[in-house]
């Protein structure tokens, strides 16, 4: 990995992250890639995805992939609508090809303007495939809540390293941090630029689960900001029953804010989450490691996994 410090450049790329770039400076626009880094690690690479036009995607369901607005330009249903998936770093598999057959945009978002009907920043778009990924593939978890300054994070692309051209779309990884305290305007900066030409679109992650995803060398678009409508578009049901108006009781596993009852019940699904509580007027998920009783109210909405067997 090339040690890149540059204190002005940093502030720029930064303040491009958190105002919303000209798409001039988008990395796809130039095909930006992941700056030195290793092979990516095999979890990593079981989730990428190589659109046919210069930039990375991360599958997230097994028929639906994210990528980044600006490079659906050049990657969509009609325009380059194929793309693979990986079973080796060293490049992608030339015979788990799939095909592009939507391009979801959160709305007010479009190829050129990346800003949602909420004024946040959402360089961000869902692709949805023909058919479901292989076996070989495995769906990243993605985060809910946003890292704290300083985290550890891992960037995975598929681009031109250290100025190389990369044709058969090999996987490396790169270690850098977290920048930014908020992603409050829908975007988010890392310490060190890491990303080059081509790895646009790909996955920036925290302790595994996918926390951005790239726009320029040190930018990315918050994937917890977005989460709500990323599950909208790629689908997602909650598997385990018909929520209650019930308060679970137990230990308390974690509790957050959150808006939204689909969100909490991913991340329910996602961690050794016994049951759930959401609650519409503070707005709170709250996760049960486990349950120990439980009473009526017509203010929470909750599901309880163990009850069903299902419980991780």
């Amino acid at each position: 990995m090339r040690s890149l410090v540059i204190t002005t450049l940093l502030f720029s790329v930064a303040c491009v992250a958190a105002d919303g770039a000209d798409d001039a400076d988008d990395l796809a626009a130039s095909e930006q890639a992941i700056i030195g880094g290793d092979a990516a690690p095999s979890w990593a690479v079981a989730r990428a995805v190589k659109p046919t036009n210069p930039c990375t995607a991360t599958l997230i369901a097994p028929r639906f992939a994210v990528t980044a607005v600006h490079c659906t330009q050049y990657n969509n249903a009609t325009t380059n609508p194929t793309v693979h998936l990986y079973t080796d770093p060293g490049g992608f598999a030339p015979t788990l090809a799939r095909t592009i057959v939507q391009v979801h945009y959160k709305p007010g978002t479009a190829v050129g303007d990346v800003w949602d009907d909420d004024g946040r920043f959402c360089d961000l778009a869902v692709l949805e495939l023909d058919t479901a990924a292989p076996a070989t593939s495995s769906p990243s978890p993605m985060a809910w809540i946003f890292p704290t300054p300083g985290a550890p994070a891992i960037g995975v692309g598929a681009g031109n390293h250290d100025g190389v051209p990369n044709t058969v779309g090999e996987l490396r990884a790169v270690t850098t941090s977290i920048l930014s305290a908020t992603d409050d305007t829908g975007s988010f900066a890392v310490t060190t630029p890491v990303a080059n030409p081509g790895d646009s679109g790909g996955a920036l992650y925290v302790s595994s689960r996918l926390v951005g995803v790239t726009r320029s060398q040190s930018g990315y678009t918050s994937v917890p900001a977005h989460l709500d409508w990323i599950l909208e578009a790629s689908r997602y049901a909650w598997p385990y029953g018909t929520p209650q108006r019930r308060v679970r009781l137990g230990t308390t596993l974690s509790t957050f804010p959150e808006s939204s009852h689909r969100v909490c019940q991913y991340a329910c699904e996602h961690t050794a989450c016994a049951a759930y509580n959401w609650s519409p007027l503070t707005e709170t998920c709250t996760l049960l490691a486990t349950v120990t009783g439980a009473y009526d109210s017509p203010f929470v909405l909750s599901e309880d996994r163990a009850i069903r067997g299902l419980s991780r």
